[in-house]
């Protein structure tokens, strides 16, 4: 395994274990999900994916990879689901463990999930694959795959290359000056299902999410980027059009593995 894709998936990691009571602070105090860019999107994502946890049984069982502080999958557990979450970085566990039995939390890494295969009924991620690369991107969703009951549910975030806000260019100018902390992966629509389309799942649709240039208006002023944000979030759906969903601020795939 190249020295590359090894520093990848560390830098990702060890910014995590930095952030980790950042993102427990932001959920602790999530009433006002608008002030910030980072809750305002998870708020958006879930538009989508909520709709695919109605998909599954009551008792489902449901992996979270890359659970973080584990707030999504406490959500899904108060609504009955048996809810694991996986997260490679100790700091993110140990917190993870506050809001959910902690047997039902486990170190590991994507690339070698601690469970068997066919043992869940829908697996997810949110902004995981943004943190690899293109190698490491199909050796995770290989492994989601294969944790994943034929028929289950998959769904994911990924960032969008061609997002109004330019955070590809933002980004690149970043590395380019070595102000840059992790690795990003972008994708767009056609790259994600051309990549599906390789691999054992059926059914597969994106969707965008977020009206991108919010991103830069929270960047500009916070208080300013949460006042837009509230005005706007009914439209949210816009991103979610064919000619505009290129441009949205994240794009989310959601799948099913082959029956069979």
């Amino acid at each position: 395994m190249s020295t590359q894709k090894k520093t990848a998936r560390d830098l990702a990691v060890a910014v995590h274990e930095i952030d980790a009571p950042r993102f427990d602070s932001y959920y602790r105090d999530q009433d006002d999900y608008s002030r910030n860019a980072f809750l305002f999107g998870r708020k958006t994502m879930e538009r989508v994916f909520m709709k695919n946890v109605g998909f599954l049984k009551p008792g489902a069982r449901i992996l979270d990879v890359g659970c973080g502080v584990g707030e999504q999958a406490l959500n899904l557990h108060s609504l009955g689901y048996e809810v694991h979450g996986v997260d490679p970085a100790d700091a993110m566990i140990a917190l993870a463990r506050t809001r959910l039995p902690s047997e039902r939390i486990s170190k590991g890494s994507i690339l070698e999930l601690p469970y068997e295969s066919n043992s869940f009924d829908m697996v997810y991620s949110f902004e995981v694959f943004r943190y690899l690369d293109i190698a490491d991107n199909e050796r995770g969703l290989l492994e989601m795959q294969r944790v994943l009951r034929p028929g289950g549910v998959f769904f994911s975030s990924f960032i969008n290359r061609f997002a109004l806000d330019g955070f590809f260019l933002f980004e690149k100018a970043r590395k380019l000056i070595g102000r840059s902390r992790c690795h990003h992966q972008f994708e767009t629509p056609g790259s994600l299902l051309a990549r599906f389309d390789q691999l054992d799942f059926v059914q597969t649709e994106v969707h965008g999410s977020m009206l991108a240039p919010l991103r830069l208006v929270y960047k500009i002023n916070r208080r300013l980027g949460s006042k837009v944000a509230r005005s706007l979030e009914g439209l949210d759906w816009l991103t979610d059009l064919g000619p505009t969903r290129a441009l949205a601020g994240h794009l989310l795939v959601q799948s099913r593995k082959k029956l069979g």
